[in-house]
């Protein structure tokens, strides 16, 4: 894990020393970091800066959260550490002692993590004060303890932001759909298409509601509390979480989950649909999503669990009705909500299933997407069990794959013809 996370000494006035690092490994739990952020050995960078130089780079993030930042642009010739577009007090806020850079384009799209070890140290000597902390603990213990408490808050943003290698096409595929003339510049735009930071522009992830950066941010403390801390302390963060802005100490209501994994990642799929916003500015205009949520986590009340994904599909099934009285088809296509709602009801109501995808059918525009949707009707259809149903569907999505060609859809008309055989 040491040679994936890496402690660089920039700017900062009070360099990270071995003793600190090692505290930091004792604390961090690779486990965790890889069930929660799917770690691929991504190098992650941890820059030690100055208290001015991490504020100037927290407030470029925070003008402009969506686009990943070019640290090279910013020398000590181009930039101002004197100026800053906002001003705050200083509280015990994690995001005022280190920033998380989603996909720096310097680190070829990887994203990067500063923290101001002065900043750290003069959080502690406030805490200890305030908290007249004078047995125990010394200043310099609770120095460790926050400053792998920063990191490793940080590092929660990491695992919850989109950093999973490139997909890119497999060589046969490429290779099958170039040798049909009728798709030949489809596959050449993929082949020679620009990947690099592309997922920065798929979904724009800005804060626009309240509720999106109080989940964040109250997740990425309670990652924090998932390593492997000894009891006192667990106690001594606990506190400090406490003592923080509402959308930080709001991971108290967390405390007591037992699938906090499960929710963290399922958050991280969540907040990465591009369909979400676009639903949500259209058709949720009163922002009554996560409504009742929110107001748990504002007042700390307990919360055992909590599937995004999940209640997101609960809240769209009970508005679906009224959201296609007005629909649009770029919501409702294949990759859109219907697709989902199909997939949420196919085990437990596969005629609702049926109805769904029936209504995707009015909205897709390709033979290809039409025959993906008939071959999803006919396994329905299998398992309720209805056979003429399920014949049916298996020769419509023949009718359409055979007008499409590629490897997916021809092992897709082979797979259907194969079916129709066992009939």
């Amino acid at each position: 894990m040491r040679r994936f996370i890496s402690f660089v000494n920039t700017t900062t006035t009070l360099p990270i020393d071995s003793e600190a690092i090692d505290f930091f490994f004792k604390v961090l739990s690779p486990q965790v970091l890889n069930i929660c952020g799917n770690f691929y050995d991504m190098p992650i960078p941890i820059y030690c800066v100055s208290a001015k130089e991490l504020d100037f780079y927290r407030n470029l993030v925070l003008q402009n959260p969506d686009n990943p930042i070019d640290i090279r642009k910013y020398t000590a010739e181009t930039r101002n550490l004197d100026v800053y577009p906002e001003k705050e007090d200083i509280e015990f806020n994690p995001d005022l002692l280190g920033v998380f850079i989603p996909k720096s384009k310097e680190h070829e799209c990887n994203s990067i993590i500063m923290i101001s070890p002065e900043k750290i140290m003069k959080a502690a000597f406030d805490f200890k004060k305030i908290e007249k902390i004078t047995k125990n603990k010394d200043l310099h213990e609770i120095y460790l303890i926050f400053f792998a408490t920063v990191v490793l808050h940080e590092l929660g943003h990491w695992v919850m932001s989109n950093n999973e290698p490139d997909r890119r096409a497999s060589a046969k595929w490429i290779a099958n759909g170039l040798d049909e003339e009728s798709n030949k510049q489809r596959y050449l735009d993929i082949l020679f298409r620009d990947n690099r930071c592309e997922s920065n522009n798929d979904k724009a992830w800005t804060r626009k509601y309240s509720w999106e950066k109080l989940i964040e941010e109250s997740l990425a403390n309670r990652f924090v509390l998932i390593h492997s801390w000894k009891s006192n302390q667990e106690k001594l963060v606990w506190k400090f979480i406490s003592k923080q802005p509402q959308e930080y100490s709001a991971a108290i209501s967390w405390k007591e989950t037992k699938s906090i994994k499960d929710t963290i990642c399922s958050w991280k799929r969540f907040k990465w649909e591009k369909v979400i916003d676009d639903i949500l500015k259209k058709y949720d205009l009163n922002n009554t999503f996560l409504k009742d949520f929110e107001s748990k986590l504002l007042s700390h009340k307990k919360i055992n669990s909590f599937n995004f994904n999940l209640n997101w599909l609960k809240f769209c099934k009970t508005h679906i009705d009224e959201w296609l009285k007005n629909p649009d088809a770029l919501l409702w296509d294949t990759f859109g909500i219907l697709y989902s709602l199909i997939d949420y009801e196919k085990d437990f109501h596969p005629l609702k299933a049926v109805e769904f995808a029936e209504e995707r059918l009015n909205f897709v525009q390709t033979d290809d997407n039409r025959a993906d949707i008939w071959l999803t009707m006919a396994k329905i259809y299998k398992t309720i069990p209805d056979d003429d149903k399920y014949r049916f569907a298996l020769e419509k999505s023949l009718e359409f794959s055979k007008k499409t060609n590629g490897y997916w859809e021809d092992k897709r008309t082979n797979e259907i013809e194969s079916r129709l055989k066992e009939l």
